[in-house]
């Protein structure tokens, strides 16, 4: 089995680095396709249910699963023990790209932290419209050297799905009612 850039499966599976990350990845894409599923459902309108809720919980564990990861990435790779890295680290004129687009994703975490936890913010769906654009521009443009290129199409189709549907209900909403 081949992966992105020719790399072969036999060689991921005996460098501790290669796999720590290979299983960040799939944390990280998992996080996205269950945040497009309930960006859509928000979208269409759909009745938001325990089910919707369970599978927040679900996207915050893996939210923690990818964080942690990179944590347990950088101590193997450098040596560095730092766990406020991924949640702190904010930058508002960044460095460097990659820490704008950590700040992204940190951004994201917790705009979905505060949805999960204080339940009077539920009623603003834009927070979720925000964490997933966070989310998309987070995993679109950092790693994506690494990644299938299909991957990538799918980040920007669903990017851009979620864009249209968000356009379309936009001027459904400002169009003026037929009496």
């Amino acid at each position: 089995m081949i992966f992105a850039k020719g790399v072969q499966a036999e060689s991921i599976w005996g460098n501790k680095l290669l796999v720590i990350g290979f299983f960040q990845k799939v944390a990280g894409i998992t996080v996205f396709s269950l945040l497009l599923i309930q960006t859509i459902w928000i979208i269409l309108g759909k009745k938001l249910n325990r089910l919707f809720f369970t599978q927040g919980l679900v996207i915050y564990f893996l939210i923690l699963v990818h964080i942690f990861l990179l944590v347990f990435y950088n101590f193997k790779a450098r040596g560095v023990l730092d766990v406020f890295y991924p949640f702190t680290d904010l930058c508002l004129l960044c460095q460097g790209r990659y820490e704008l687009l950590m700040t992204l994703g940190r951004l994201a975490f917790w705009l979905i932290t505060a949805q999960l936890f204080i339940t009077s913010l539920r009623k603003y769906p834009f927070l979720n419209y925000l964490a997933f654009f966070f989310v998309a521009l987070h995993g679109i443009f950092l790693g994506g050297s690494q990644r299938p290129s299909f991957l990538v199409l799918y980040y920007w189709v669903s990017t851009f799905l979620v864009l249209g549907l968000m356009v379309v209900k936009l001027v459904k909403r400002l169009r003026p009612s037929k009496r």
